[in-house]
């Protein structure tokens, strides 16, 4: 049985627009992040490029996860012959299940490296990387079990981003730059609390996919004020 999450008809294919904006701002930061390890060889920068490539590769899955569930519900209801619609589904259901699952083990794997770029002192990586793998398969069955586990790692990075802000507050230009990665994370976080409770009603769901996207958006908008403040000291 395929657990797929019912939202407004008008809005499916839009969710699937966001995301790849939302991978659109990953491979920017990561290719930049990238060039200023080649640069420097700092190791924070390919730590940081690996986790935005590892994002951009969860949505990536979960687009053509959900472009497939799409087009396999349309065509259950356009055939109209029983035999046809449950083979449809079938087919749809090993798809959905194995992308769903990859999209989950990524994303979280994404998030637990910005928690170990974060905090240096983290929990053992073997341990977490398993610990991973077990919530994303049994998050193929069970939707919160995911969203709860994200909620607690994006929580977690917001947490070590505003520590960050709070030590560094009496450095301005430092301040300033710091605060939108920490709005960022900050309304992911808030977006991952709306998932949780989508099965209440479905214009949640629409409403968490535009905090999302404007958390990435932001993201964007602090990886922008990066390149400037690089050019200019130059």
């Amino acid at each position: 049985m395929i657990d797929i999450v019912f939202n407004p008809k008008w809005f499916n294919g839009i969710d699937s627009i966001f995301e790849g904006i939302s991978v659109i701002v990953c491979i920017l930061i990561a290719s930049y992040s990238l060039k200023l390890y080649k640069f420097n060889k700092n190791k924070n920068f390919k730590d940081f490029s690996i986790a935005f490539f590892i994002l951009a590769a969860a949505f990536i899955f979960k687009i053509l996860t959900n472009i497939t569930v799409y087009y396999n519900v349309l065509n259950t209801y356009n055939i109209g012959l029983l035999s046809f619609t449950i083979s449809s589904i079938k087919s749809s259901a090993i798809f959905y299940n194995s992308g769903y699952l990859l999209y989950r083990w990524l994303t979280l794997l994404g998030l637990y490296i910005f928690i170990t770029i974060k905090d240096q002192k983290g929990t053992n990586s073997l341990f977490i990387i398993y610990l991973i793998t077990i919530v994303s398969i049994f998050s193929t069955w069970s939707y919160y079990l995911f969203h709860i586990t994200t909620l607690l790692f994006s929580g977690y990075i917001t947490w070590l981003y505003f520590k960050d802000y709070r030590k560094n507050c009496e450095l301005c230009d430092k301040k300033t730059n710091i605060k939108y990665p920490l709005f960022a994370f900050l309304i992911i976080t808030l977006s991952n609390i709306l998932f949780i409770f989508i099965n209440l009603n479905g214009y949640i769901y629409v409403i968490a996919e535009y905090a999302q996207l404007i958390g990435f958006i932001i993201l964007l908008y602090a990886f922008i004020r990066v390149i400037k403040y690089g050019k200019k000291k130059k």
